[in-house]
């Protein structure tokens, strides 16, 4: 009854109660995950390779653990492989503001500079 779902920003978990019907729903940001493991909590659920995915984060998500997970440690480098992609997005994204601004200042500078240039001296001083 409960599902997960990766997306390039946040991982969902939703929990829903067989007889209830009710759904929880809990969501984290990829760049709040600080740790990540997976683990097969008995033999038999390793020959069936179904597991648990823990992820602890930052704040007050706290942990998640997603369980009875098939191939859990394949969602656990899928979920590492989404934050570094998200980390790197990240990083685009900042130094594409920082070119943004020093064309912006170099822009100012030579309005400023090209202005002082071609000015009209002023009075001269006794």
């Amino acid at each position: 009854n409960d599902f997960f779902e990766i997306t390039p920003n946040r991982i969902i978990h939703v929990d829903r109660e067989p007889l209830m019907g009710r759904m929880k729903r809990r969501d984290a940001s990829l760049d709040r995950i600080q740790n990540i493991s997976s683990d097969f909590p008995d033999p038999i659920s390793r020959v069936f390779k179904y597991g648990h995915v823990t992820l602890e984060t930052a704040g007050e998500q706290g942990k998640f653990e997603l369980q009875f997970v098939r191939h859990p440690d394949k969602v656990r480098a899928e979920i590492s492989k989404r934050q570094q992609a998200f980390e790197q997005r990240k990083m685009q994204r900042e130094a594409q503001r920082r070119q943004q601004e020093l064309l912006s200042w170099f822009a100012i500078y030579d309005n400023l500079k090209g202005g002082a240039a071609s000015a009209p001296p002023g009075p001269a001083r006794p």
